[in-house]
């Protein structure tokens, strides 16, 4: 799978979970900017048995609506 913009990835995927293995970053900003999609799904929960089979990748979940679902949210 070849390398691709984060934000490219995120439009092509309307309301959905995705993991990502980040590629390239900005490194004075530290944001994510290319990567490869290891998986998607419309719950967060669908991605689990990916990052399992990825550890030691540097790895990026997002959902890609402006809101995340009710009763959800991110923790840094």
């Amino acid at each position: 799978m070849k390398s691709e913009s984060i934000e490219k990835i995120r439009k092509r995927y309307k309301k959905q979970w995705l993991l990502i293995a980040v590629d390239q970053v900005d490194e004075a900003r530290t944001l994510p900017l290319t990567g490869r999609l290891l998986a998607h799904s419309p719950w967060r929960s669908g991605l689990d048995r990916a990052v399992a089979k990825n550890i030691g990748l540097e790895l990026l979940t997002t959902y890609t609506a402006d809101k995340l679902p009710r009763g959800k949210a991110f923790v840094l």
